[in-house]
């Protein structure tokens, strides 16, 4: 006579098919450096469950950079990464940047940390300068590409010339927040005055969390 399951083993088994979708985070092979036991929960076959809110992240690569430098520090890319999935819920990170053959290695790094890299063409000019082409275009475009694919929006970067984007996120309320590379102070007046100042924080806020 087979005997019956008891109350204890039909929980373990509901247990062991639940956490079947649990996958660790950091076994994501985009991700690499993480330091927390997260999880990532899957919403597929769920009835009933609500849709995580899409936050992509569009970045102005070069605007974050000098940013940070002119401010004595730089930036560790994975801690980055990390932290604007930690607090932003940032499901897609998208880095705008120019491209050079030395700087291979430095692609790698951000494509393992969990960026998606769009590169403008780029060239050196005179005095060895280089000409990255037009970033901010490319991710204005790009936001407005996309616009049907994402809820919300977090924009890195604090040039005036997003002024056109900014707004039109503001009026589809898909601006989650603006994270200025400067100061609060040396932030665009004009991005200040269309999104407020509650929108705005600065890079320099979190550099205990994403500092090299």
């Amino acid at each position: 006579m087979t005997p019956k399951p008891t109350i204890i083993s039909e929980v373990n088994q509901l247990f062991s098919k639940s956490f079947s979708n649990l996958l660790p985070f950091c076994a994501d092979t985009t991700f690499h450096n993480c330091n927390r036991p997260y999880f990532h929960i899957s919403n597929t076959g769920i009835p009933g469950r609500p849709k995580a809110e899409s936050v992509w992240a569009f970045i102005d690569s070069n605007n974050l950079h000098w940013g940070a430098k002119e401010q004595g520090w730089k930036i560790d890319w994975p801690s980055f990464r990390e932290y604007l999935q930690d607090v932003h819920s940032v499901e897609k990170a998208i880095m705008f940047m120019g491209r050079l053959k030395e700087y291979a290695w430095l692609y790698r790094q951000l494509e393992q940390s969990g960026f998606e890299l769009i590169f403008n063409k780029t060239a050196r000019i005179s005095n060895n300068r280089i000409d990255g082409g037009n970033i901010d275009a490319a991710l204005a475009a790009s936001i407005m590409d996309h616009k049907n694919d994402y809820d919300s929006v977090i924009l890195v970067a604090d040039d005036s010339d997003y002024s056109n984007a900014i707004e039109r996120l503001q009026r589809q309320s898909k601006l989650k927040i603006i994270i200025s590379p400067h100061s609060i102070d040396k932030t665009s007046k004009q991005i200040k005055k269309i999104v407020g100042n509650e929108k705005v924080i600065s890079i320099s806020t979190i550099r205990s969390l994403i500092q090299k």
